[in-house]
């Protein structure tokens, strides 16, 4: 989390509006990898604008931990939680929810198969 709380820190030229900047923790089994993968990460989400301040898109970061799917994994349901600048909760409020999802007690017994960095723009 201290990287999350760091990363949350850094303060980008985005426009102002209640989705220009925000996180989203999620977690789940996906289907686009060649085995059944269990992923938890999370995103931050970028709001950019043309010249004339019209909405042109978003910049995705993503910190993504992948695990092998077992029963313990497939348990548990997919989640997601957003957090927004403007949204109203402070962030170290949701940060807080998020370290006390039930996820962590179960992927702390288990070893990662990959762990990923990438951006996107959408």
């Amino acid at each position: 989390m201290t990287a999350v709380r760091s990363f949350a820190q850094i303060d980008f030229d985005v426009p102002t509006g209640p989705d220009s900047d925000g996180f989203l923790f999620q977690y789940g089994e996906v289907n686009w990898f060649s085995e059944p993968t269990f992923t938890v990460g999370f995103v931050r989400q970028m709001e950019f604008v043309d010249a004339e301040g019209e909405h042109e898109g978003y910049s995705q970061v993503q910190l993504e931990y992948r695990y092998p799917v077992d029963a313990d994994l497939r348990s548990l349901e997919s989640h997601s939680s957003w957090w927004f600048r403007e949204g109203g909760m402070p962030f170290e409020e949701w940060l807080e929810s998020v370290e006390r999802d039930p996820v962590w007690q179960v992927v702390r017994e288990k070893n990662p198969v990959g762990f990923d960095i990438s951006q996107e723009f959408a």
